[in-house]
């Protein structure tokens, strides 16, 4: 009984201090755009989303899930009774994570739609819907990689390949039942033969349960068609035709997307077709019924279809066949299918289906549908809060690179919103999309901050850029004046591009100094040196502090930090606690607290991570929020607690406020954490880790856990000792954590070490 109280105070106070350094997103101020109220300005921004239609709420009717491919958000929205998509975030960590694609098909003929996604490497997988209805929740089952088999006949040893897509990154495939036999098909290009290849599931010819399905290669030419150059669609004939010039080579290496609707309800599915160079969409009409042939066959070629007009709004789009406005017919959702270098604003084209189940007719609606509801300024969007009219409230300013399909990505600026609210209540209103006039700068991969850089009083702004330049606008004259685009002497190393900056003063000397994150994912600081006059600064560390941006490969070969990680540092008291934290964003869906305060540069330090969580009702669950994740700390709600705003890839923004700025149970009077020192970390067995006493006055005990909750190590550190230094031996390799823990005080420090073999 002794044990369960022990362990059920552990995780107490290892909530206790999550929390104290925890935020939840939420729908943020209101935002203005020439005029408009925007119904969810802080929803994150869209850049090559994909469409899916789902019963999120099992009301028997249709809602919206959106994928976006260019960092994997899932978006959820359900349909209400005036037939308009509400965002509605408390299904999105219902659905598992995917990447590269992400379609919801019925593949069991269970009446439940499952997700058909892939691996970072480009295989398929499959995740059965298993939700009853005694589940509050939606419940799925990932089946793995997936797999198809040969085709060859009975004297030929059956042999299965992985089911993947060559080029998953760019690969838009056709997943829908396309032979009308109650099971699901694939059809994917294959770049080396220029044709597109039918993987059919063949459960119904087998006589199969429901449960049971296999991929077979059955078409290596679907539609008895095959592109040549410049997208030319050559009707009638296959590459595999004795005729074929051998020395013909692929038109394009990869980047191909389809889709298939039966729009004339002969019960044949038409092909739409589109690849990575051209803007054309193609509609290849199926005359497999009309002919009564065995397969599928294109017999005519139309490009005129959308209104009567040949789409070129931008390169590589691909069609999602949803029923937008709920009258039974299928409508045609277009995106882009690239997921950079590709427009980025006003790309999402609505064309309402309006002829009928047996010849569609489709008519453009508009270029906005669902980005509508959200402030959304193109890509790489970066956040800073600045008071710029001098009325006492901070005002919003957004770095972004614009429409790339427009700025061809050297054109960064910043938008100004102007706080037109209140301090408690603020409102965030565009007045210039370009403020301080840089659009002919040049600017590329830009990232911004503010501080006060030359220690005057006054908010400069600080710009990084990805070649590694720092420009500075100085605050003179209620205005900003470019004073200079190489603040900082510092000769490169590889990898510390796209340079990131944020102010902080970490000796407490009264002099401001600079962090950098880089493209690597570290974190250089650089010191102050003047206190007045024109700002000079000596180079400390290129890691300060440890600090890290990139993702841990845990299942790679050797697991270690991936290679890039986009490091964007914000500084700021996070819990109010008189002490100064760091927040660091990555490019990944990363987002880490260091704590600083107190600690050398040289130190290697621990974060904490999953800080970001929604709260739905009594619950909680994590978040993604996205990719190149910038974070922005800025009180501007006038309760003395920082509120977080996270700008991203999509150029949309992020808002989540303090867990303490809300109404909590917690009683965090009597509470008081502090940083344990753990390093290095990962450690090679065979080598030796040290733990430092968080307070050498004090006796602290220390346990080491597995992840099944097993003590392997028990020890303490006395009054006045610095610390343990501990072999890895003793505990082996694998993840493990430490509970460091002292009576008197009620004080527990909980870290993670990873032991690699």
């Amino acid at each position: 009984m002794l044990k369960k109280g022990v362990f059920i105070l552990v995780l107490f106070w290892s909530f206790i201090s999550q929390a104290q350094f925890t935020y939840e997103i939420k729908e943020g101020p209101l935002v203005k755009v020439s005029g408009f109220d925007l119904l969810h300005g802080f929803m994150g921004g869209l850049n090559s989303p994909q469409f899916s239609e789902f019963d999120l709420n099992r009301d028997g009717v249709n809602d919206l899930v959106v994928f976006d491919r260019a960092d994997f958000k899932l978006y959820t929205f359900l349909r209400s009774q005036k037939n308009q998509f509400v965002y509605a975030p408390e299904y999105e960590s219902q659905l598992p994570e995917g990447e590269n694609i992400y379609v919801l098909r019925d593949m069991n003929s269970d009446g439940l739609l499952d997700v058909f996604t892939t691996s970072e490497a480009g295989d398929l997988l499959i995740y059965k819907n298993t939700t009853s209805e005694n589940d509050d929740l939606l419940q799925f089952e990932g089946l793995g990689p997936w797999y198809y088999r040969n085709q060859y006949d009975d004297n030929y040893p059956i042999l299965y390949n992985p089911l993947s897509f060559a080029n998953a990154s760019t690969d838009m495939p056709g997943i829908v039942d396309i032979d009308g036999d109650g099971d699901i098909d694939i059809v994917n290009y294959d770049q080396f033969n220029l044709t597109y290849m039918m993987y059919k599931d063949v459960r119904a010819e087998k006589k199969w349960d429901k449960d049971t399905f296999e991929f077979q290669n059955m078409d290596y030419c679907f539609g008895y068609f095959w592109e040549g150059f410049d997208s030319e669609i050559r009707l009638n004939t296959c590459p595999f035709d004795l005729s074929f010039p051998l020395k013909l080579k692929p038109r394009h290496v990869g980047g191909a997307g389809c889709w298939f609707f039966d729009e004339d309800g002969d019960g044949d599915m038409e092909m739409y077709i589109s690849n990575l160079d051209f803007k054309r969409i193609t509609r290849l009409v199926n005359g497999k019924s009309d002919n009564n042939h065995d397969y599928d066959t294109m017999i005519l070629v139309d490009t005129m279809f959308l209104d009567g007009k040949s789409f070129d709004s931008y390169v590589f789009p691909v069609g999602y066949m949803i029923d937008v406005d709920n009258d039974g017919l299928k409508d045609m959702v277009i995106a882009p299918n690239a997921a950079f270098e590709t427009k980025e604003k006003n790309q999402i084209r609505y064309y309402r289906n309006a002829g009928s189940k047996n010849k569609a007719d489709f008519k453009f609606d508009r270029s906005n549908f669902i980005i509508e509801q959200m402030l959304d300024l193109g890509g790489n969007s970066s956040p800073a809060f600045i008071d710029i009219d001098n009325d006492g409230d901070k005002d919003l300013l957004v770095m972004n690179n614009g429409d790339y399909y427009e700025s061809l990505g050297i054109k960064d600026r910043i938008a100004l919103f102007e706080n037109t609210g209140d301090a408690e209540e603020p409102i965030f209103e565009l007045k210039d999309s370009d403020f301080l006039g840089l659009t002919d700068s040049s600017l590329i991969g830009a990232s911004l901050s503010v501080g006060d850089i030359d220690n005057n009083g006054k908010q400069d702004i600080l710009i990084g850029t990805i070649n590694g330049s720092l420009y500075w606008f100085a605050s003179e004259d209620n205005s900003w004046k470019f004073k200079t685009n190489q603040l900082l002497n510092y000769e490169k190393q590889s990898g510390e591009s796209s340079w990131s900056p944020a102010v902080i003063d970490y000796n407490k000397d009264g002099i401001n100094d600079l962090l950098v994150g880089f493209y690597n994912g570290n974190i250089a600081l650089f010191e102050g040196l003047n206190k007045t006059g024109l700002p000079n600064f000596k180079w400390i560390s290129s890691n300060a502090w440890g600090m890290k941006a990139n993702d841990w490969l845990q299942n790679s070969s050797e697991p270690k930090f991936s290679s890039y990680g986009y490091a964007s540092p914000s500084v700021g008291d996070i819990d109010n606690d008189g002490t100064l934290e760091i927040i660091i964003g990555g490019y990944n869906d990363v987002l880490r607290v260091y704590h600083v305060d107190g600690h050398n540069p040289e130190d290697s330090l621990l974060a904490d991570e999953n800080i970001v969580f929604k709260s739905f009702g009594g619950d909680t669950v994590s978040t993604r929020v996205g990719g190149r994740l910038q974070p922005c700390l800025a009180n501007i709600t006038g309760d003395s607690i920082p509120e977080l705003v996270i700008g991203n890839l999509r150029g949309g923004l992020n808002f989540a406020s303090h867990i303490l700025s809300s109404e909590t149970s917690i009683d965090n009077s009597n509470i008081s954490i502090v940083t344990n020192r753990l390093m290095p970390n990962p450690v090679a067995l065979g080598s030796r880790f040290q733990i430092t006493s968080p307070n050498k006055l004090e006796k602290w005990d220390v346990k080491i856990y597995d992840i099944n909750g097993k003590v392997v190590f028990a020890n303490a550190m006395n009054r006045g000792e610095r610390g343990l230094s501990i072999s890895s031996n003793e505990i082996g390799p694998g993840v493990f954590f430490i509970n460091t823990y002292n009576l008197t005080s009620n004080r527990l420090i909980t870290d993670k070490v990873i032991v690699l073999e």
